[in-house]
């Protein structure tokens, strides 16, 4: 999976490939779940809106696992705190993911984030 293009968008809140100028958080790791072969439902898009305090509930129905950091790979999915907000990143090895953030989309290691919790889509 190619993603060198994804790190010139902006930020843009509810922000998604194709359909805004900018992507969030949760649109960037949507398109890097489709150009990986593995897509998750748009929780904003395809759903009835939910509450920033009630997103980790509906993780549950989506289509991934937690799984322990051992197991991670690239693909897997990086739940978290940053900037002390609920953050979901794409996993691209176990050092780093792609994430964006109100600067834009950037590569960041694993270790800047907090709260973390390793998923992978089944």
């Amino acid at each position: 999976m190619r993603y060198d293009d994804l790190l010139s968008l902006p930020y843009e809140d509810f922000g998604r490939v194709g359909k805004t100028k900018g992507v969030d958080c949760y649109g960037l790791v949507l398109e890097c779940c489709r150009r990986n072969g593995k897509p998750l439902k748009d929780i904003v898009y395809d759903s009835p809106k939910i509450d920033n305090d009630k997103t980790g509930l509906f993780y549950r129905d989506l289509n991934v696992e937690e799984i322990p950091f051992e197991e991670i790979k690239r693909g897997d999915l990086l739940q978290c705190s940053f900037d002390g907000n609920l953050h979901i990143a794409f996993i691209l090895s176990k050092e780093c993911v792609i994430h964006a953030t109100t600067s834009g989309v950037r590569v960041s290691p694993i270790s800047a984030f907090s709260n973390k919790k390793y998923l992978r889509i089944k």
